[in-house]
């Protein structure tokens, strides 16, 4: 943790005393030789120690385990249709051929980080920010009840930008958003953008959300 320990005491001296340093960081990678839950921890002891002022808890490594991140199944359709043919076509052919394989299925459930999070809300004291597939006002209280003190949200953004003054005026209290991760599958090509504000999609793509949709809703 040597290069983590310098980095972070750099940027606390810039930061002085009027300007909150948060991390986010991993509470476990996701992959058999990455970290794991217990060596997260112990980052986490030493960022409180070293005085950071909030953790953002995450986990998963897009490289080796998106879906861990993400939750979930990625629509390969999608993301091979919006990859560059001039640049990526090796890619493209082989996320056609192998795209489960190379991009295993996890699955979505709500607040699908709360257990891992929980663990480290009983390890550390300072705040900590949750992130991790919130869509409902109900469950959104449930984790500031359980001791966190901010929450990350993103899918359901993407969705509808609304999403949060909707919550507040009581006009939802649940995102709409289906689950599919269209706006995964074509974020590395184009801008992060749901499928319903996409224009002419094509029809073995708008299949593709709509299967997925039925499956995580």
């Amino acid at each position: 943790m040597r290069l983590m320990q310098r980095v972070i005491r750099c940027v606390l001296d810039h930061a002085g005393a009027d300007m909150g340093v948060i991390v986010k960081m991993n509470m476990h990678d996701g992959f058999r030789r990455g970290m794991q839950r217990a060596e997260c921890l112990e980052v986490a002891r030493e960022l409180e120690r070293l005085g950071v002022h909030a953790l953002v808890l995450s986990a998963g490594f897009v490289s080796k385990a998106p879906m861990e991140v993400m939750r979930g199944a990625m629509p390969l359709k999608t993301m091979a249709h919006y990859m560059d043919m001039r640049k990526f076509w090796w890619l493209k052919a082989l996320v056609r051929v192998f795209g489960r394989i190379m991009v295993p299925t996890v699955p979505f459930k709500e607040a699908y980080f709360l257990e891992d999070a929980l663990e480290f809300r009983r390890a550390v004291k300072l705040s900590l920010i949750y992130v991790g597939g919130l869509t409902s006002l109900a469950k959104m209280e449930e984790v500031l009840g359980a001791g966190f003190q901010g929450l990350q949200v993103a899918r359901a953004l993407v969705h509808d930008t609304e999403f949060v003054n909707k919550l507040r005026t009581g006009e939802k209290t649940c995102s709409s958003c289906g689950h599919s991760n269209y706006c995964i599958g074509r974020m590395y090509t184009l801008e992060m953008m749901c499928h319903h504000c996409a224009k002419n999609l094509p029809k073995k793509l708008s299949s593709e959300v709509e299967s997925l949709e039925k499956r995580w809703r």
